[in-house]
């Protein structure tokens, strides 16, 4: 791992101990929009990693990864429970 893939381990990290407390709080779609984060963060990620090995198609995948999961994760949730 690169430098800054091991500050997106660390990143990861917090964001799982993040997620962990809101599950434990019974916030579901607080847990499951910081894993969207998550997602995204490791997509990030890999799409510096493409751009590095100047591997486009790769490139454009992760990227593609990485805004659906930013869009999920700023979209409004529906709180069925209520």
């Amino acid at each position: 791992m690169g430098e800054s893939s091991d500050s997106v381990a660390a990143l990861l990290r917090d964001l799982d101990c993040l997620r962990v407390e809101l599950v434990y709080w019974d916030d579901v779609s607080g847990a499951d929009r910081v894993l969207d984060f998550m997602t995204a963060a490791v997509a990030a990620d890999e799409v510096m990693s493409a751009q590095r090995r100047e591997d486009d198609e790769a490139a454009r995948f992760h990227a593609g990864v990485l805004r659906r999961h930013v869009k999920s994760a700023c979209l409004p949730r529906l709180d069925l429970r209520r």
